[in-house]
């Protein structure tokens, strides 16, 4: 089997979000983009948390009235979530053993992921999560891929601050090349942040948020790294079931030694929920990263753009 250079490593953060959700790793990057790695909750995951906060119908008339929302205590045990998702895309930078043999290909990811949120106390709540992603390339030259992840954290909305979600958790990532038992790169890291709803309507609503993660061991060592990112995420209502959702991410990765990248990492998709539990989307992603190294070594962009599906089940 064909190990994944330092380049190949590099160019899968890159690709283009996967949460997602950088550097050498595919992690915050394609968290942003692709949703690999899962590094940031989404507001609406954690509905349950919220009191089981809910909306009422979409209406035309709806701006003229305000945000009409219904709260309601919140009972019974917390869900077990299970979501299954599949993509067709095509990108122009393919990751292979070195930058003169990356070129455009066509990739299909497959993603599972279960999530289990329980109530502990005093407001908090757990936040256990397994997921595994598969990327595959049409393009013999590049690396096909697997990224695996565990995390096990705390997450709580602040109603006196507005309901400000703030988090933290352990997490574990494994990323193989074309076979789940030979890893190419691992890492454990602990990730806290806080993310707010600063503006909501029936059509528009604005989120921010800021996160900090700190590895704590990886391998290979070069790769360990502190990460320091802002984002945001727009989103707007064509109707109930259809919206369109951008986001931008921007991180800082310190990593031992001497080396800083700064990734940017841009997504516009179009998504429609067409039954309670499955839903459809249509994704435009870029991502660069721009690397301290000697002669550009690290640096990478990435123009990704495809379909995808998937469906989510409630236990």
């Amino acid at each position: 089997m064909k190990s994944p250079s330092i380049h190949a490593l590099a160019w899968l953060a890159a690709i283009a979000m996967p949460t997602v959700a950088s550097a050498e790793i595919p992690s915050s990057t394609q968290g942003g983009f692709l949703g690999l790695g899962h590094q940031l909750p989404a507001a609406e995951n954690y509905q349950d948390v919220k009191q089981s906060s809910d909306y009422t119908p979409f209406s035309p008339s709806d701006s003229d009235l305000g945000v009409q929302e219904i709260l309601s205590p919140y009972s019974g045990r917390s869900p077990v979530v299970v979501d299954f998702s599949t993509a067709f895309y095509r990108t122009d930078n393919a990751p292979s053993a070195t930058a003169a043999t990356d070129e455009p290909a066509w990739m299909w990811l497959c993603r599972g992921s279960v999530a289990w949120r329980p109530r502990i106390a005093g407001g908090w709540f757990g936040d256990f999560a397994l997921y595994q992603d598969i990327v595959r390339f049409d393009n013999s030259s590049a690396f096909d891929y697997e990224n695996t992840g565990v995390t096990i954290g705390v997450v709580k909305f602040i109603p006196q601050l507005d309901d400000l979600l703030v988090f933290g958790r352990y997490e574990y990532q494994r990323v193989t090349s074309g076979s789940l038992s030979d890893s190419d790169y691992w890492a454990q890291r602990i990730r806290l942040g806080a993310q707010k709803t600063v503006f909501a309507s029936p059509r528009h609503e604005l989120t921010l948020g800021t996160d900090v993660a700190f590895d704590f061991t990886a391998k290979p060592n070069n790769l360990e790294r502190n990460e320091y990112a802002l984002s945001t995420s727009y989103r707007y209502f064509f109707a109930d079931n259809l919206y369109s959702l951008a986001t931008w991410r921007l991180s800082r990765f310190d990593f031992d030694g001497d080396r800083h990248d700064w990734t940017n990492a841009v997504s516009l998709e179009l998504i429609w929920q067409f039954t309670k539990d499955a839903r459809a989307s249509l994704s435009v992603f870029y991502g660069d990263n721009n690397s301290n190294t000697f002669s550009d070594l690290n640096d990478y962009a990435a123009w990704t753009g495809g379909i995808g599906a998937g469906v989510s089940f409630l236990f």
